[in-house]
């Protein structure tokens, strides 16, 4: 017993040591790591077209708008990350790799730039409740979309695209119903030149969500209604591209989806690509 008490003393001091170096390179590395990334996002600048590009990916948006802090902390913790990857987040795991420091917010030198973006963040990613084309039960019809934000279009001009266009297996006007994505209420109703039959609702967190292309309304919708999240706004068409009211068939049919948010006093689209992703795991269901 003596003897295994001695080795016990001998080899103790070695343990504490080598306790020690792990401990200092522990945390010499979080030291690091909060020095670098504090350096990131103290550089970070408002960029606007990568804010408006909107790279989150559904995953992340899931996790932030699900965090037992509630939303107000999810926003101000995706905010700190958007601007420590430069406004570009591909997985969760990207995050999980790379920790906050606990005391990052505090540290923030360019507050200023860090209350705009939480306050944009908010505005985009709360208060969405559906996809806005349900399922089809009974034709099985579907739609797809890609990330088309900032493809070229020429009628009316060179310009570039600003929304996310939702494509039909059928390619039949009228068939699918088109959802309010969240509660709010109608600003405009009527014929645009681009935006052929569209309607316009200022969601209750201050974004403005455009609808267009429609074939037809949902009866008696007008500006001033209140809608509710998942309500019938009408149905999708081919409609547009022209100054004669009532235009179809220049192109396939489809919803053009367009998402406004202000910014910096001024209103500025975001592309819907990201927020789409995430809606998808709550799509209602229609019989049509």
């Amino acid at each position: 017993m003596r003897n295994r008490h001695n080795r016990l003393h001998a080899v103790l001091p070695i343990i504490l040591f080598l306790v020690a170096v792990i401990g200092s390179v522990f945390l010499l590395s979080y030291l690091h790591d909060y020095k670098e990334t504090l350096d990131i996002i103290h550089s970070v600048k408002i960029d606007e077209d990568k804010i408006r590009e909107f790279h989150i990916s559904e995953e992340v948006i899931s996790y932030y708008l699900s965090q037992s802090g509630g939303v107000e902390h999810g926003m101000e913790e995706l905010t700190l990350y958007m601007m420590r990857f430069q406004y570009e987040i591909d997985s969760l795991a990207q995050i999980k790799e790379h920790p906050l420091p606990v005391q990052c917010k505090k540290k923030l030198k360019n507050l200023e730039e860090y209350e705009k973006l939480v306050k944009f963040y908010t505005c985009m990613l709360t208060r969405l409740k559906y996809f806005p084309v349900p399922n089809d039960l009974i034709g099985k019809q579907k739609v797809s979309y890609d990330n088309s934000w900032g493809g070229r279009r020429t009628y009316g001009g060179e310009r570039k695209h600003e929304g996310t266009d939702l494509m039909t297996t059928n390619n039949v006007r009228g068939y699918f119903p088109i959802l309010s994505i969240g509660e709010g209420v109608v600003e405009n109703v009527g014929w645009l030149k681009l935006g052929g039959y569209r309607i316009g609702i200022r969601g209750n967190n201050g974004c403005y969500y455009y609808y267009a292309h429609l074939d037809s309304y949902s009866e008696g919708i007008k500006v001033g209604d209140k809608v509710r999240a998942g309500q019938l706004l009408g149905f999708m068409g081919d409609t547009g591209y022209s100054d004669k009211e009532g235009t179809t068939g220049n192109f396939p049919v489809h919803l053009h989806l367009g998402m406004y948010v202000d910014f910096e006093g001024k209103e500025i689209s975001v592309n819907p690509y990201f927020i789409l992703k995430y809606l998808e795991q709550h799509k209602l269901s229609y019989a049509f």
